[in-house]
């Protein structure tokens, strides 16, 4: 689940940008970020209808958190939207292909 940028702001004691994204484990089931998570996907799972297999979204880059696999715990994220166009003239330069 996502936060506010202004409370993940709070919790850190920095600023957050919109080219942040800041997520939170709200179950309590410590599913927070670790040591070497940074670089990793945060991963929207989206399911339309029943009959549908389930849709996956890439919304962001781990960047760090509190405390390693806190219940509750808040990690602040690179917001990929924040850098689509660098990531499609990239690819595009590459060679490679990317479906909005």
């Amino acid at each position: 689940m996502t936060v506010e940028n202004s409370a993940c702001a709070n919790q850190f004691n920095t600023t957050i940008t919109l080219a942040h994204i800041c997520t939170h484990d709200f179950r309590g089931l410590g599913q927070d970020s670790c040591q070497y998570d940074s670089g990793g996907p945060v991963i929207l799972r989206q399911q339309q209808q029943l009959s549908q297999p389930s849709r996956m979204y890439v919304l962001g880059v781990i960047s760090y958190g509190g405390t390693c696999g806190a219940r509750y715990g808040v990690g602040v994220n690179t917001r990929m939207t924040s850098h689509l166009r660098w990531i499609w003239t990239y690819l595009q330069n590459a060679g490679g292909v990317c479906v909005p």
